[in-house]
């Protein structure tokens, strides 16, 4: 995918305009900090023109691309990235200054933790922002943060440019992640679990379990079955919240459609009508979740929203997410051995 130009002017939208990003900064605590020293990425004005912006080096490294107006994951074909992350990251590097002088021999970069980012073991952090042609705009080694560095809640980060020496207090905390969520709008499904009004759940090679809500209180429908008792009284309504709210960690293209043995499917009625299907699979050690809704009328347009951010898509949820959703029968029910 190559990387759209992101135009950095006064007149360019919030969004993508670094002249509105340091105004913003007006308001941000990094802003107050007295400084006197030179601009840590002076290249970075607001005429530059920004093509994308790379965090990490190797295999876990991510590249922030300007997509038709918006930030997108390069790594991830594209998947839109939360604007309020980016915008803080390049806030603090247009507004961060070099305060204080470090050395400059390579043998002492590990006690600030600015050695080589693609070094095994290394604890630096790489950032550069290029220009539309690759240029850099800011090429960045980050190392060790000085928490209060500039008074209470005003740390500093250890930085180096790529090229220098010179090591430097910056008075910016300048923390970067390469973990997906921290990118992206982690809350994938969001409902209140006190609206559903049915859920069912088919796991593979089981009969699929029912529950309804009836007076405010849910249950599952012809389960246990008599003489059995559950394990836990409040299942029906735990599985009810596991499915109600879905976190990602990570995201990726939904290619081939999962087997229906090897998928656990789980459907619910929410809010209004909305309809929620959850499409849950294994893949290796990963479990990963694609997301489809339906509703009519006032339910439509929350359908409408949910498909336009999941459809094509797969999210990865954490291992007690999978294990709280797929349950079996023998789970649910005392006395029964657990599989």
């Amino acid at each position: 995918m190559k990387p759209r130009t992101f135009v950095l002017t006064a007149a360019a939208a919030v969004a993508t305009s670094l002249a509105a990003v340091i105004a913003y900064a007006s308001a941000n605590p990094w802003s107050q900090v007295r400084a006197t020293g030179a601009k840590l990425a002076p290249s970075l004005t607001a005429n530059a023109k920004i093509g994308s912006i790379v965090l990490g080096t190797g295999p876990s490294a991510l590249t922030l691309v300007q997509i038709g107006g918006k930030w997108g994951i390069k790594e991830r074909a594209g998947y839109l990235a939360e604007i309020a992350p980016v915008r803080d990251l390049l806030t603090k590097i247009a507004q961060a200054q070099l305060v204080e002088a470090k050395t400059r021999n390579p043998e002492r970069y590990a006690l600030l933790e600015l050695e080589d980012p693609a070094g095994k073991d290394a604890k630096s952090k790489a950032l550069r922002v290029l220009d539309e042609k690759g240029t850099p705009l800011a090429d960045l080694v980050l190392g060790k943060r000085k928490w209060d560095a500039f008074g209470s809640g005003k740390g500093g980060t250890y930085v180096r440019s790529g090229k220098d020496a010179q090591t430097w207090l910056a008075n910016a905390d300048l923390e970067i992640a390469t973990e997906i969520r921290r990118w992206i709008k982690p809350e994938i499904v969001q409902h209140d679990g006190a609206k559903v009004t049915e859920l069912s759940v088919q796991v593979p090679g089981e009969d699929k379990l029912d529950i309804e809500r009836k007076d405010g209180k849910s249950a599952f429908v012809a389960f246990p079955a008599e003489g059995k008792k559950l394990k836990d009284a409040n299942a029906a309504e735990t599985l009810i919240r596991a499915a109600a709210n879905i976190d990602a960690e990570d995201v990726r293209k939904l290619e081939a459609a999962a087997t229906a043995d090897a998928t656990t499917v789980v459907t619910f009625k929410g809010d209004q009508g909305l309809v929620t299907t959850l499409r849950l699979r294994k893949d290796g050690d990963a479990h990963w979740i694609s997301v489809s809704a339906a509703g009519e009328g006032a339910a439509k347009a929350a359908a409408d929203a949910l498909n336009a951010r999941t459809t094509g898509w797969e999210f990865k949820v954490p291992s007690t997410k999978a294990e709280q959703l797929a349950k079996k029968r023998v789970d649910l029910v005392e006395g029964e051995p657990a599989k």
